[in-house]
């Protein structure tokens, strides 16, 4: 490279953003499932960080930001495929680990299939090695069987900890609960399923955390036993609820009924309730699950809720009557009408009526995500739009998010934004989002006039922003 190259004259810290760019753009994140065009060689590349060693060829200046950067190789995703390579993927994983020096460790590793194929042991036990600078790691796998007494006392930076993938034992064989946990003074996030959930280090470390995700199969006791430990969560915690309740692990007869105790935990800030299908869902299952959730909880300074499912695109849940009226309970309990601000429903359709009647008691609600898949969507608008100085449906309302059709009569989606910015709290910016339902056309949603209609308004008006996306968003990655 000749020496009045412009590229020379970068300082390091520019030229370190642009390999750190450079490193995302080359290998699809493991988040997605299934993951496309998955092969041994390129998950090796990965795990040798492939992009980054191209780099170091180019000059001595980029060969030593790329290989003496410790930030560079902090961040490793693996994917269980390369124990196939068993002493390929061990020289890879020990060198990747040596060049992050001390830096905090990112970690993802996703088993070859979703609830078997623990990480070979080792491959843990030289993750486990450093797990002194393990600082989010996640495990998108069982850890069934692996020997995890070298972590206790060793997690001095853990903040973020996922095993996301023990739950579906069809024998409802037993598993240990991890007490390694008890030990990690930084942490802060948890995901596991339920049974792994040690009560003891829960104990230990309850006044810690502040945001705590269980997988929960109702076929257990485990959820009982999740609804008495939300009292003891920290001020301004949040709580998710991932029910697992594919049919593949349900008797033929289920009864859900589960007769869970009364709770009130006025320490909760956010509750996410969440059913994971893989196949068609029961609607019967969920809404029984949902229902009686919603009637064993007080909490009154709840400010945001997100309900949704997570499996076919195509399926939503339904939001039957005793479902609505336990919500409108739970709600009534807890004061929503003065704390929510923040309402998220994704892949269940609520009838318009029946969501007219939740929002005309949110009197805080600041944030609404829907989608429009149960209602009249013109219907709706003239519902939300305020003509004059009387009362307002959500008058707080900022931002609405929208898994939607896009059938709306454009000059009656002009006619809610305008009030919105007429009638809102004075000065008030208003939001709008829009992306397609899971079940409607991509090409009638690109073409729709809608979005001219709204870019046009976010010119004119300062105060307004609208947000188009071409691609459905499932509730797991919002």
């Amino acid at each position: 490279m000749p020496p009045t190259s412009g590229i020379r004259s970068l300082p390091n810290e520019t030229l370190l953003n642009i390999f750190l760019c450079a490193i995302a753009g080359v290998f699809p994140t493991l988040l997605a499932h299934p993951i496309p065009n998955l092969s041994l060689q390129t998950e090796l590349e990965r795990l040798a960080n492939a992009p980054l060693l191209l780099l170091s060829r180019v000059c001595s200046q980029w060969h030593t930001i790329a290989l003496g950067t410790p930030t560079l190789w902090a961040h490793l995703e693996m994917h269980g495929i390369t124990e196939g390579a068993l002493e390929q993927t061990i020289a890879l994983l020990k060198t990747h680990l040596e060049r992050s020096r001390e830096a905090p460790l990112w970690i993802r590793f996703r088993g070859e299939t979703y609830d078997r194929h623990p990480p070979h042991p080792r491959i843990f036990d030289l993750l486990a090695e450093y797990s002194h600078r393990w600082e989010t790691v996640h495990f998108v796998c069982s850890l069934k069987g692996v020997d995890t007494s070298a972590l206790r006392g060793r997690l001095p930076r853990l903040k973020d900890f996922e095993v996301n993938g023990e739950v579906r034992l069809k024998h409802c064989k037993p598993v240990t609960p991890f007490d390694f946990l008890a030990v990690a003074p930084c942490l802060r996030r948890i995901l596991v399923a339920a049974p792994l959930l040690h009560v003891d280090t829960f104990g230990t470390i309850r006044r810690q955390i502040n945001d705590l995700s269980c997988i929960v199969t109702p076929l257990h006791n485990e959820l009982h036993t999740l609804l008495r430990l939300l009292p003891e969560l920290s001020d301004g915690a949040g709580f998710y609820f991932i029910f697992d309740l594919d049919p593949s692990i349900l008797p033929q007869n289920w009864d859900p009924a589960l007769c869970l105790p009364l709770i009130t935990a006025a320490s909760l800030d956010t509750l996410g309730l969440r059913a994971v299908v893989c196949g068609p869902p029961d609607p019967h299952h969920v809404a029984s699950v949902f229902t009686q959730v919603f009637s064993s909880l007080t909490l009154p300074n709840l400010t945001k809720v997100l309900l949704g499912y997570d499996g076919h695109p195509k399926v939503a849940l339904g939001w039957p009557p005793a479902q609505h009226l336990a919500f409108l309970g739970l709600s009534e309990r807890s004061a929503f009408g003065r704390c929510l601000k923040t309402l998220r429903v994704f892949q269940v359709n609520i009838a318009e009526n029946q969501l007219m009647e939740i929002l005309s008691v949110l009197e805080a609600l600041e944030s609404l995500e829907i989608g429009d898949q149960g209602m009249n969507n013109d219907s709706f608008l003239c519902a939300m739009t305020r003509e004059d100085s009387g009362h307002q449906v959500a008058p707080r309302l900022a931002h609405l998010m929208c898994h939607s059709r896009l059938a709306f009569a454009p000059e009656l989606f002009s006619d809610f934004v305008l009030s919105r910015l007429t009638y809102g709290p004075p000065a008030s910016k208003f939001q709008i989002s829009v992306h397609p339902a899971p079940s409607s056309d991509p090409d009638i949603f690109r073409q729709s006039p809608v979005h001219t209609l709204l870019r046009q308004l976010a010119v004119e008006h300062c105060r307004f922003r609208y947000l188009s996306g071409e691609t459905w968003v499932s509730y797991a990655k919002l």
